[in-house]
């Protein structure tokens, strides 16, 4: 039941904000600023099949399988082993602490120094940026949550995909040449409203799909 509820939820959400979406591109009258949700949903459409966008979204797939999944499975696993190992939470659980709390995403400039401008920087920036929230997640959900190495687990994994997808996001936007995010800054310096919103629904929808999906595994299996 409490699974249904997030699902719900969700797509209750996804409601409010197109009627809201709806309602400003009617107040606003400006498809420049603001194009209404019809033509951008079909935009999206014709971008999801097409061979331009596929070329963004292959770099954007590299980096998660490179850099985002093995930094979520790594940090599940040190998570897990802090979380129940009082002699390794003092060894690791420092590091968790102060790098799990920092805006990691603050090293970028140094990232750069060290491993120059390319597609590794990406990878290896969005590895960093989300290894250690997820250790540290984990390693404090097993102690409120009486060792149940399980929801740890997800509960690592769903914030392993929010960070991770907001720190890939930033990166792409920061320093790639290809990536749905660069797509998305690519076409707002081309002022092309509509493909700036389309991107940004093809970022978004995915991401908010598989963290609610978690979400409500999660809460059934605690319930």
């Amino acid at each position: 039941m409490r699974a249904f509820n997030v699902i719900l939820q969700t797509i209750v959400g996804f409601a409010i904000i197109a009627l809201a979406w709806w309602a400003a591109a009617a107040l606003l009258q400006d498809p420049s600023k603001l194009p209404a949700p019809v033509p951008v949903f079909d935009r999206a459409i014709q971008l999801a099949t097409s061979d331009d966008y596929r070329a963004h979204l292959d770099a954007t797939t590299l980096v998660l399988l490179g850099g985002l999944l093995p930094a979520i499975a790594g940090g599940i696993l040190l998570g897990v082993l802090a979380g129940i190992s009082g002699v390794l939470r003092w060894l690791l659980g420092p590091l968790f602490v102060t790098l799990g709390t920092a805006p990691l995403i603050a090293m970028m400039s140094m990232l750069l120094l060290w491993v120059g401008l390319g597609p590794n920087l990406t990878l290896i920036a969005v590895g960093f940026v989300t290894l250690f929230p997820v250790a540290n997640v984990v390693m404090l959900s097993l102690a409120s949550r009486q060792g149940s190495v399980l929801l740890a687990a997800l509960r690592g994994l769903r914030w392993g995909v929010v960070l991770g997808a907001t720190a890939l996001v930033i990166c792409e936007m920061l320093t790639a040449r290809f990536g749905a995010a660069t797509f998305i800054m690519n076409a707002g310096s081309q002022f092309q409203t509509t493909d700036v919103v389309a991107g940004i629904m093809l970022v978004f929808v995915p991401v908010i799909v598989v963290a609610a999906i978690l979400q409500a595994i999660e809460e059934q299996l605690a319930a």
